[in-house]
């Protein structure tokens, strides 16, 4: 690309974006656009990890700047094709101590809520 092209580029643009007529969504149209698509996604993912016979759990645990806790468990599978699947099961706040009681019962809430029991969990 010639150093002229170049320039003429953001003028190129600025022209074609005056003849588009579109109107970016408002801030709540545009959550429930988010929330909708997680709520799909997350229906999918509880139904693949229905059949699968095993599954193996993480939990990383850190601060925010704002010294507010948050716990995310993953989970690891093997699909239906023999290749390693990851899901993310969550990211909770945990206002609590983080000692082992807290953290598991945050783990098992997490877990209820995607239908895994902890026969299906190997270490």
């Amino acid at each position: 690309m010639t150093v002229a092209s170049r320039s003429l580029w953001p003028c190129l643009i600025r022209h074609t974006l005056h003849y588009i007529a579109y109107t970016l969504p408002s801030k709540r149209a545009l959550k429930e656009m988010v929330v909708q698509r997680y709520e799909e996604e997350k229906t999918k993912a509880k139904a693949v990890m229905q059949r699968v016979e095993a599954v193996s759990l993480t939990a990383d645990m850190w601060t925010s700047i704002n010294m507010d806790a948050y716990l995310a468990v993953t989970c690891y599978y093997v699909d239906d094709s023999v290749k390693l699947a990851t899901v993310l099961l969550g990211v909770l706040p945990v206002p609590k101590a983080h000692t082992a009681v807290n953290i598991t019962a945050a783990m098992r809430s997490l877990m209820r809520e995607w239908g895994l029991n902890c026969d299906r969990c190997r270490s």
